[in-house]
């Protein structure tokens, strides 16, 4: 996944090492962060050793200072150690797999179907840990991957942060053809109308109105919310009104008359074209780009909510990070505390929104006056728009879904490439995803 930056992880650090010593100097300070137990009862005082599970760079820079740092200084008698560049089986294989990590939700699917997280409803419960404390999209977030595979109704980790989506747009050429710049908790209607009276040729340069990326991102029909597999039979879902509708509406959005993409099979390229080509006028985008943004963009720009459908005016609900602590570890109490803290301590939750590298899982007042506040770039930006939007809840998550969702992608990009209608796209995708499905099944 995408997300953490550096400047996330030395302001936690920074943060949480001078809390650390303002408790020590005053010993009549009990308070205690939201879901913090009382570790002098809970932690056995023999010094442990807890492996760390993370294949994400920043991540594991996040947590080696994090953890090491201020966490250790709570937990005297635990020490880190990292495990990376080895895949999930591999480990497994080796009975060497870590005792806690960070997963993505595109990872913890096949974590799961793995049986590597442990189901944390009886630790939550012993160690007092309030779900309610969550804001409504973290708790829908985690709540996601309660039944994947054959795995048992549970909840398999603690949400970390979330990833937001937002649309980024260039004020330039707004300015430059008279256009008013676009507003929070526009519609994709009223998206493209804009972005009509955007594209055109100017000077030598195809000025692209609004680039919406690949389908995944796009929240009028999301791949989130659209079925991928039927639950009944077990076969693919894809060859139906709701997916025609969705290849059409993208459809809608490319067709418009000098907006095409430049590259069909890279629609992720176009984030590096908004602030390097500079001929894109809006860029509905992941919030991760959020930071680069600010550092890099040598334009005048801002951002405003990510467009919403026209029939409910919500949009897609959130990707994220959770902490998990596995099966395999011999330390599952210690490994939970140490997940705990970072889940629901609101001194850490308020760094994740200052770095605006995603949203805190926490309920911070005025998070929307604290989002990006670590980064000057982000000075007078509109970043309080990213909280004026409804989310929808996710469909459960699939062990195959993503298998689906890769063909489904594939005859996308031969439709954008006109090499078959949706009809033929949509029909094609259901039978080579059944056959793939089938064959998955069968290893």
């Amino acid at each position: 996944m995408r997300i953490r930056q550096v400047s996330l992880l030395l302001c936690v650090l920074l943060l949480m090492v001078a809390s650390a010593c303002s408790n020590r100097s005053n010993p009549e300070n009990t308070s205690q962060p939201v879901g913090k137990v009382d570790q002098t009862k809970t932690v056995p005082p023999e010094p442990i050793t807890l492996k760390v599970y993370g294949n994400n760079a920043t991540v594991i820079e996040f947590s080696n200072k994090f953890i090491n740092g201020p966490i250790h200084e709570k937990f005297p008698n635990i020490s880190f150690e990292f495990v990376n560049g080895q895949s999930p089986e591999q480990l497994l294989a080796a009975n060497q797999f870590p005792d806690l990590g960070f997963f993505p939700d595109n990872e913890i699917i096949d974590a799961l179907h793995l049986k590597i997280p442990a189901d944390l409803t009886p630790f939550m419960k012993k160690y007092n840990l309030n779900f309610d404390q969550y804001t409504k999209e973290a708790q829908d977030y985690a709540s996601l991957f309660s039944e994947v595979s054959d795995q048992k109704q549970g909840l398999y980790g603690l949400p970390f942060l979330l990833e937001h989506k937002l649309m980024y747009y260039n004020q330039d050429i707004f300015d430059k053809f008279g256009v008013p710049y676009p507003t929070d908790r526009m519609t994709w209607s009223q998206v493209i109308s804009t972005a009509t009276k955007l594209t055109r040729e100017d000077g030598g340069t195809q000025y692209k109105g609004v680039q919406p990326g690949p389908l995944e991102l796009i929240a009028p029909n999301s791949t989130h919310l659209l079925p991928n597999i039927n639950p009944t039979t077990g076969k693919a879902d894809v060859d139906n009104p709701a997916w025609k509708e969705a290849f059409t509406f993208i459809s809608r959005i490319y067709s418009i008359p000098g907006n095409g993409p430049n590259l069909k099979a890279n629609l992720f390229k176009q984030s590096k074209d908004f602030l390097k080509e500079k001929n894109i006028a809006m860029l509905p985008w992941w919030g991760l780009a959020l930071e680069t943004t600010a550092k890099t963009a040598d334009f005048r720009w801002d951002v405003v909510s990510y467009p919403s459908r026209d029939s409910d005016k919500k949009i897609d609900g959130l990707s994220g990070q959770l902490l998990f602590v596995s099966n395999t570890s011999k330390h599952k109490d210690e490994a939970f505390q140490i997940i705990q803290y970072m889940s629901s301590s609101m001194d850490v939750q308020k760094e994740v929104a200052k770095s605006a590298n995603g949203l805190p899982v926490l309920k911070i007042p005025d998070v929307d006056k604290l989002f990006g506040s670590d980064i000057p770039g982000l000075k007078g930006k509109n970043t309080a728009g990213i909280f004026k939007v409804d989310y929808d809840k996710r469909n459960k998550a699939n062990y195959y879904d993503g298998l689906v969702a890769n063909v489904v992608n594939d005859y996308f990009l031969k439709y954008l490439a006109g090499e078959m209608d949706a009809n033929t796209a949509l029909r094609s995708a259901q039978a080579e995803a059944d056959r793939q499905l089938a064959a998955a099944k069968e290893k």
